[in-house]
């Protein structure tokens, strides 16, 4: 008899109890009276079914970032006039080709969180205990909004088909120290109560691409509105760009005003698709339009583009120095260290300089997820992510 090609379902393993069971109500009633169910609620709400097999990351994040309230902002409507984060838009960390492909690491969802407007917190399982995982899940159980928990865990371990997954937690039950897992893969098993010392042991195993273990995430609202403005780069190709750039035009610049330019020639083919804004792109809804253009010009008055349009020539229209200067306003320090001293220090001033309320917001966010793009890229590294 052939094998079926098709599934509905599996059965959850014995141990772990489905949420809609008799004796899963039960725990739910529990856990309500007792206090530990109130970050359910604003979860339940958004409650989502990945798109694709490989999309436990994004449809968990999904779920947190409408969960936390954060809009995706006027560049990234969903249908019509309405803004809501589906997994389209959570691709400015790495493709979504090659995450249906291999899934995503811890950094590299902690990375996405990031850049659409989420504070993110991370914790490997080898440096934490099953004390302090429980503290963790006490406390976004307890308290409504954030923050918000997701668990990456290897699904072999608690039993189940499959390896590594993401799913947020939906509360906690102290009396029998029972986790609520909110299994995105709706289609495979249900939201079901796992015992929280399996569940921490199952966050154990070494995640083969990252070489560290698995773990949880904490999630909170770091915007109230996604930025205007994202680096379009993964970890490989801002690799490339920031490993390559300093690099290559250090060297032969004495000052600011010779560094710019060798920065600029050394910028490879696709460094505009890297540091272009999504607020920048061509034709645009009027709300969003309005906002570019008060971003522009306020971008006008800072001191880096006014440098850089002094000595970039007129003849290169197509070259987009807001974005440019976007850029340069957000490369992380720790990146300058193959420059002169002299340069650094013009090179830092020119970042610490007074900005517009819009612009230091938009430097911000795009340091957050260049920070992030670091944290998960291992090239220039001691060591891997």
């Amino acid at each position: 008899m052939s094998s079926p090609t098709t599934f509905y379902k599996r059965p959850l393993p014995a141990g772990l109890v489905a949420f809609a069971s008799a004796e899963g109500r039960v725990l739910f009633q529990e856990a309500l009276g007792a206090g530990s169910m109130a970050g359910y609620f604003a979860l339940a709400e958004q409650f989502h079914t990945q798109a694709d097999p490989a999309f436990c990351g994004l449809g968990t994040l999904v779920v947190v970032l409408n969960a936390l309230s954060i809009d995706p902002g006027p560049q990234r409507p969903w249908k019509g006039p309405w803004r809501w984060f589906t997994e389209e838009h959570l691709d400015c960390c790495r493709p979504l080709a090659e995450i249906q492909r291999s899934g995503l690491t811890i950094p590299q969802l902690a990375c996405l969180g990031r850049c659409n407007g989420a504070r993110v917190e991370v914790h490997h399982a080898q440096t934490e205990t099953a004390e302090s995982f429980r503290q963790a899940v006490r406390e976004s159980a307890s308290t409504p909004g954030e923050p918000q928990l997701v668990v990456a865990y290897d699904r072999a371990t608690l039993g189940q088909t499959g390896t590594g997954h993401f799913s947020p937690v939906g509360g906690y039950h102290a009396g029998r120290d029972l986790v609520l897992i909110l299994d995105v893969a709706r289609f495979k098993y249900p939201p079901h109560w796992v015992p929280l010392a399996e569940l921490f042991r199952a966050m154990l195993p070494v995640d083969p691409e990252t070489r560290r273990s698995r773990g949880f995430l904490r999630f909170w609202r770091r915007a109230e509105v996604a930025a205007l403005c994202s680096l379009q780069a993964t970890d490989a190709n801002w690799r490339s760009l920031v490993c390559d750039l300093l690099n290559t035009a250090a060297p032969a610049a004495a000052s600011i005003e010779q560094l710019l330019p060798q920065l600029l020639r050394a910028l490879p083919p696709q460094a505009l698709t890297l540091v272009k804004s999504r607020a920048f792109d061509g034709a645009a809804p009027p709300e969003l339009a309005s906002a570019q253009q008060a971003l522009r010009q306020d971008l006008e008055s800072t001191e880096l583009l006014q440098l850089l349009r002094r000595i970039i020539p007129s003849s290169e229209p197509e070259l987009d120095l807001a974005a440019v200067a976007l850029l340069l306003l957000a490369l992380p320090a720790s990146r300058f260290h193959m420059l002169s001293p002299s340069l650094r220090e013009q090179l830092t001033a020119l970042q610490l300089t007074p900005l517009p309320a819009s612009v230091q917001a938009q430097v911000e966010h795009l340091r957050t997820q260049a920070e992030s793009l670091e944290e998960s890229s291992s090239c220039c590294a001691a060591e891997s992510a």
